[in-house]
């Protein structure tokens, strides 16, 4: 596997890794890539407002539009008080996704931001393993 520290991004204002961990680990699988993604949030890590993006290691295919969906699963934890299911992704255009989280309260699925689906802060972390067709 190839590896690769993925772009955070947000819609709102900018978060910053400080000393949190971001790393995204990716194979090409015939037409597919197959990727690891964690997140760890650090003492200093800035995590800024909005719903979070993380950044494509290659193009997915072109047949893919913005809020299509790809295979993510994963967990992610609010510093040993919660866990939650990384049930998904939605791309929002060909250089970058949202990461989809499961609700406890009503059910269904939110995208991963700075108060969703809790407030993040120090070592906290989510993981994921999925896959997407390439261009």
């Amino acid at each position: 596997m190839l590896t690769m520290a993925a772009a955070w991004s947000s819609s709102g204002s900018a978060p910053a890794i400080g000393n949190g961990t971001i790393l995204t680990k990716y194979q090409i699988v015939n037409t597919a890539c197959k990727i690891y993604d964690e997140f760890t949030d650090g003492s200093t890590t800035t995590e800024g407002t909005g719903n979070y993006f993380f950044s494509f290691p290659l193009t997915p295919a072109s047949y893919m539009g913005a809020n299509d969906g790809f295979l993510l699963s994963g967990y992610a934890e609010n510093s040993g008080v919660q866990g939650y299911s990384v049930v998904g992704s939605r791309l929002f255009d060909t250089t970058k996704y949202y990461v989809m989280m499961s609700v406890l309260t009503g059910g269904g699925s939110t995208p991963w931001g700075a108060t969703n689906p809790f407030t993040w802060d120090t070592a906290d972390y989510w993981s994921g393993y999925g896959e997407y067709p390439l261009a």
